[in-house]
């Protein structure tokens, strides 16, 4: 999926993307404890 991605595979990374959004959210809001700045850090 990477070598994809670096080959500027658009849908590649939207499911990377995808996959990955939430838990790096969720990650980022423990770590603030601000919605905004986690969705910002997003």
């Amino acid at each position: 999926m990477i070598r994809r991605i670096k080959n500027g595979d658009k849908a590649a990374f939207e499911q990377l993307v995808n996959k990955y959004y939430r838990n790096i959210f969720s990650y980022c809001y423990r770590r603030t404890g601000d919605e905004d700045t986690a969705a910002d850090l997003t």
